[in-house]
């Protein structure tokens, strides 16, 4: 292959913007409904179902965040490795890119928390794993992955799955409840819980090592975004980068249609199968198994892409209307670090001295909502004008 076609292959990829933005929009859409239908919560009747709609199409943002993380990832590693760059040097890349990463997960939970920071909660916020922290800690797990060929990837993602599974039903069949991960999904469910907070009262009892202990199972299982299941979507996304690639080479879109279309339909179908069955012994409903929630995820994801993908990058089109969710998706850490500080600082401080949260009734909620949606849209548009600079997302580019 001539320079110049390697160059093209591994130029910016507009599919990959967008579904990282329709991600990241979904989720500021989500989390600003939640800080203003407060009272949608104390409710059952028509408001209470449009939140109920509102917030629960945040299920799927999470999973394509990863997703998207993963797709960058492969992308990026495979350029590097065509550039001639040593291995050592494209790990160092991603480990600092990922523990910076880390790191402003943590500057992020104390923002979130900016006004309640007592002692106890600074504490129980260092042993606290939330999206970004996974992000940062897959980021760099995810590269071992990479020097797997695509099918022992296929089979690694699998296996994982099947573990899931069975950590999950097992300890029904001993007389306990359901091991979730996913726990922020599962509210009310009958389920074994690891608390996320007690590390404040664990030190207190003197027992640092169940500190220790709480916080390795939030990482592995129980946190808000443990390694488990979120590394299936990483190490899924690393997978749709090699026939992203392969299938540009060729220049053959019929190919990459069919092998993405492939595998969705057989996600589908392996998804329906295991929650059919299992629910003849465990009957749970669709969004609480994890297995069917991890397969359709994924599946939902390849389609989407390879819809915006065929559109914007194939075909050469002009982006047009899906320009406002490409915006946002080149600077997808900025936008969610800046939505956590409006809601954590500004927001939550402003409640404390008038109670703005509880204002709001629905259709009036959605001005503010809708609002902060378009705000973040124009902001982006604006900065992407300036290349991003000094951003994130810049800085983090930066890194070498």
């Amino acid at each position: 292959m001539s320079k110049g076609d390697s160059k093209a292959i591994f130029q910016r990829i507009h599919g990959i913007d967008i579904m990282r933005g329709f991600a990241i929009l979904i989720m500021i859409w989500v989390h600003f409904t939640m800080f203003f239908s407060y009272n949608a919560l104390l409710i059952t009747n028509f408001d209470g179902v449009i939140y109920g709609i509102l917030t629960h199409s945040g299920f799927i943002s999470a999973p394509f965040f990863f997703t998207v993380s993963g797709l960058s990832l492969g992308i990026a590693t495979m350029k590097r490795r065509e550039a001639k760059k040593t291995e050592r040097k494209i790990f160092s890349h991603v480990l600092k890119r990922g523990t910076l990463v880390i790191l402003l997960g943590y500057s992020f939970s104390f923002i979130r928390s900016f006004w309640f920071l007592t002692p106890d909660r600074i504490f129980n916020l260092i042993f606290f794993w939330d999206l970004l922290h996974s992000l940062g800690l897959l980021m760099i797990l995810t590269y071992f992955t990479l020097f797997l060929r695509m099918k022992y990837r296929v089979i690694l993602a699998v296996g994982l799955l099947v573990m899931m599974s069975m950590m999950t039903y097992l300890p029904l069949l001993f007389g306990y409840p359901l091991f979730l991960p996913l726990e922020h999904l599962w509210l009310g469910m009958d389920y074994l819980y690891v608390p996320r907070f007690a590390s404040w009262t664990y030190l207190m009892q003197g027992n640092m090592g169940l500190v220790l202990i709480n916080f390795i199972i939030q990482i592995l299982w129980c946190g808000n975004y443990p390694i488990m299941p979120w590394i299936f979507f990483n190490i899924l996304g690393t997978i749709v980068a090699d026939i992203i690639v392969r299938y540009t080479r060729e220049k053959n879109l019929q190919g990459m249609k069919r092998r993405l279309m492939h595998y969705s339909y057989v996600l589908i179908t392996i998804g329906w199968i295991i929650f059919i069955i299992s629910n003849f012994v465990f009957p749970l409903p669709l969004h609480v198994d994890p297995i069917f929630y991890c397969l359709e995820c994924i599946s939902g994801f390849m389609l989407m892409f390879y819809g915006f993908y065929r559109l914007a990058d194939y075909k050469g089109f002009d982006v047009g209307i899906l320009a406002p969710i490409e915006y946002p998706g080149k600077l997808p850490l900025t936008i969610y670090f800046m939505h956590g500080v409006i809601i954590g600082v500004l927001l939550d401080g402003l409640n404390l001295v008038i109670p703005i949260r509880s204002s709001f009734f629905f259709p009036w909620a959605l001005i503010p909502i809708i609002g902060f949606f378009l705000g973040f849209i124009i902001l982006a548009r604006f900065w992407n004008g300036y290349e991003n600079r000094y951003s994130l997302d810049w800085m983090l580019s930066k890194i070498h």
